[in-house]
Order: structure tokens, then sequence, then C-alpha cells
């Protein structure tokens, strides 16, 4: 286990202004699960802290670029990230870390089970430069895919937001764009997934879990891993693609390129097809019928 080296501010909150939550202490964090009680060991000494936004304890230093905001109870970790924004406590790749969640969404407003021990992380993002914004969801889950394996964790994106570990979904992506803060909502299963009688019928991916597969993270030192390799790829690699270089760049960590696969819930209904690849702005390329077409909204399967 590679250990964090903490050289950014860490907060823990008991109270934020325009958002419900249980009140959180230091030395409450480890009992929330077992593997929280490995990130305690990691974290540095807490002081208390107060202002106008927030209540809790904090390291040194004020909010800034990398800071991380811990919680728990929230009703999720996206509308703790928005009222920090809404109170300029939140720059950009500065986050929120939920331990648990009390209304989880992800896509199309679904509800999502949060119970201790995964991640549960709303991180504000950087907005378009290089590129359409359309292709935002995509280099999201493209510079958290070149984290995970800069940890050693092979993933590939299933288009538009879902992280695939050996075609079964491992984290979901899903993007909010208000006030004039892009934010990043991301659900990583680290100690628990959804069982195969919870997920949508014919439409979804079986689920999986990094501490079934072998994996050996808690919540916090992923996380913490997680932020700082996605900068490192946003401004490394992100930044100098240019717009074809970006495409084919986010089509080699797309699952199933090149494999027919069923489609789910676009204007031709279900039905197979082969996948191409990503048009420019960031749609879906698919052979139907020998016949390429371009689709902006649906969802994938693989066929066996």
């Amino acid at each position: 286990m590679n250990e964090v080296v903490m050289s950014f501010p860490v907060y823990i909150l008991s109270k934020l202004q325009g958002c419900s939550m249980r009140p959180l202490a230091p030395e409450a964090l480890g009992g929330a699960h077992a593997l929280w009680q490995r990130d305690v060991r990691l974290l540095p000494a807490f002081e208390p802290c107060r202002n106008e936004v927030y209540e809790g304890y904090a390291t040194s230093g004020g909010p800034g670029c990398g800071a991380v905001f811990i919680c728990d109870g929230v009703g999720s970790s996206l509308d703790a990230a928005h009222a920090l924004h809404a109170a300029g406590e939140l720059p950009v790749w500065t986050s929120v870390l939920a331990v648990s969640q009390q209304s989880g969404r992800g896509q199309m407003r679904r509800q999502w089970v949060s119970p201790a021990g995964n991640i549960y992380a709303a991180l504000r993002f950087p907005a378009a430069s290089n590129y359409p914004d359309s292709l935002s969801s995509l280099v999201a889950g493209y510079v958290f895919a070149r984290a995970f394996e800069m940890c050693g964790i092979d993933v590939r994106m299933k288009w538009p937001n879902d992280l695939l570990l050996d075609d079964c979904k491992m984290a979901g992506i899903l993007l909010e764009d208000r006030n004039g803060a892009l934010l990043v909502g991301i659900g990583i299963n680290v100690a628990h997934f959804p069982r195969a009688d919870c997920l949508r019928e014919g439409a979804a991916v079986p689920a999986c879990g990094l501490a079934a597969r072998g994996f050996d993270f808690a919540p916090f030192e992923l996380w913490r891993q997680l932020v700082d390799r996605a900068f490192f790829c946003y401004r490394n690699e992100v930044l100098r693609f240019s717009e074809d270089g970006l495409i084919s760049r986010l089509e080699a960590y797309l699952a199933w390129v090149g494999r027919v696969v069923m489609i789910h819930g676009s204007d031709l209904g279900s039905c197979p097809g082969r996948l191409m690849g990503l048009s420019h702005d960031g749609a879906l390329r698919v052979l139907l019928s020998g016949r390429e077409q371009v689709l902006h909204s649906c969802s994938l399967s693989p066929i066996s």
C-alpha cells in the first residue's frame, strides 16, 4: 500500500450552510467503516475551524486547489459541493468526499444506495478549454480511467459515464453544471457493490467492487491518489491534445470498440450494432445494417 503524503488542506465538516448532514468529528470518522479506520491513521492532526459557511475541523492552510472536504450523512456529495461553490469555497480541483449519502443520485436522477466504505465524491472540474463542452463527461471519464491505470487498475469507459473493470461497472460519473461550476460526481465501488437483482434488467452490466477483486485501498487513500493523478493527466495530456488527438485518445479507453453491442434506449429501439468509436462531439459511431450512424443518447451492453 502506498501511503499518501498530506500536503494539502483537509476539512472534516460538522455543519455546512444550506446543506443538511450528520455532524462529524475526527475521532468519529474511523467508526464509519473498517476501511475508514485505515484512512484516519493517514490523516494529520486537526484543529477546530469555523467561518460563515461551515464548521468543523481542518488541517493547516485555507481552501484551495486539491483541498478535500469530508462529510457524512449528506444528501449527496454534489449537494455539498454546490453549497460550497455558492459560498465561494470550492476552487477548481477541490472536492467533497462523503462517507455516506442519504439521497445519492445517478443518471436519470436514479436513487443511489450509498453505504460507508465506498467513494462518493464531487470534484470541481475545469471548464472545457481545448475541446467542446459536449466532451466534458468523456474527458472526466478519461482522466479518471488514466488515474486508475496509474494505481494499477486497468479500467475502460462505458459510454457515456461509467468505468468498467473486466466488463463490470466499478464506478459511475455524473456531471452537473450549475451557476458557473462544472462538478464531476463520481461513485466508486470500493467495499460494496450492488447485487444483480438491484440493477436495471436487460440494460445494465454487472457491478463489481475493488475489494472483491483483490485491490487493497481505503476510500480517502484512493481518492487522493486518483485526484492527484487525474490532475496530472489533465494538465500533461488533455491540455496538450489537438481535437483529433483527444478523440483518438478517448477512443483508446472506450469499452467494446469494434465489438457488437446491444443498443438500448435510442430512437432505433433495442438492436445490435458494432461500436466504431466517437464523433467529434462525443456521440457514438455505430455500424447498423452496414451503415454507420451517430447516436447521441442510448445505453450499451455487450453481446457475449
